[in-house]
């Protein structure tokens, strides 16, 4: 079997508050409680998505612990996990006021994300500009490589916690597709490249397979077998596009043409379509269909 060196990302995920300290309380839920709820979540889907999780989660909610942890793992990207009190409602992402530009505008991806995947209000990507030491800004401001403060609902309203709880898996997905599309993975692990005889296209990893079973809707198990054979070719016949794409078949393009990975075919999905059709010397229209499954590659 041929091998191929790939990188992986690695997270730092923690859970704000906890020990005597149980962070916002209301309608029989304790912040901490529901933020470890979430944090296990992330731990449970990261490797699915195609990332490493570290859990650094403090169990008094030491801030500093917490920042030290994800420091110590080399972690990528360090996030903290609360939710917001004071009777609005809807998500937000912190950031810290020295952040760079990317950081940002992936706070501002992710806020979105979980708004579109839970049913939020989206408030949208926030700088720290308070230098308070507030127990989750200081987290922000101590970790050595870009960092969030996920509020990811308002734990006082009625609404946001009928949704949040229902809704964690899918907000969870939501945020690590979209981290895990944005960044240069970064510790070395060796992937395999499938064997070539039976696949859609040469030189496919498993990461690509198993997008394309999840677009065309056979069992996502990354094993090339006869009922993804059957699905593929009945696929490939027909066409999609923003507005027609169903999610997988979105994720799968992203994945492709190098788009972040958010399931949400938006401008940035359109450019990077036209940009790989042009490069494959096909119309650059954003259609996929087999003239541009051919021109890629895909028999």
């Amino acid at each position: 079997m041929l091998r191929k060196e790939v990188l992986i990302m690695i997270i730092s995920i923690n859970a704000g508050h906890g020990g005597r300290d149980p962070g916002a309380v209301s309608g029989g839920y304790r912040e901490a409680d529901v933020a470890r709820q979430i944090v296990a979540e992330f731990m449970k889907q990261g490797k699915a998505c195609g990332v490493s999780m570290h859990d650094g989660t403090d169990p008094n909610g030491s801030t500093n612990s917490q920042a030290d942890k994800a420091n110590a793992a080399k972690a990528d990207i360090a996030v903290s996990i609360h939710l917001n009190a004071g009777g609005g409602t809807g998500v937000e992402v912190y950031y810290a006021a020295n952040t760079n530009a990317a950081n940002i505008e992936l706070c501002k991806r992710v806020s979105a994300a979980i708004a579109f995947a839970c049913g939020f209000l989206n408030r949208g990507a926030k700088k720290d500009v308070t230098q308070r030491l507030l127990k989750g800004m200081n987290f922000l401001r101590r970790t050595n490589m870009p960092a969030m403060l996920i509020e990811w609902c308002f734990i006082d309203s009625r609404a946001d916690m009928q949704k949040v709880i229902a809704g964690i898996p899918a907000g969870v997905k939501a945020v690590l597709d979209t981290i895990a599309g944005s960044q240069p993975e970064r510790s070395v692990v060796a992937e395999a490249v499938l064997p070539q005889s039976n696949l859609p296209k040469a030189g496919m990893t498993d990461h690509e397979v198993r997008f394309l079973q999840a677009a065309v809707k056979t069992p996502v198990d990354g094993e090339w077998g006869p009922d993804s054979e059957k699905k593929y070719q009945a696929w490939r016949k027909g066409d999609f596009k923003r507005g027609t794409a169903t999610e997988a078949e979105t994720r799968w393009a992203q994945y492709v043409t190098g788009a972040g990975l958010d399931g949400i075919w938006g401008p940035e999905t359109d450019l990077k379509v036209a940009e790989a059709q042009n490069r494959a010397g096909t119309t650059p229209d954003k259609w996929i269909g087999p003239q541009t499954l051919a021109a890629w590659g895909y028999r």
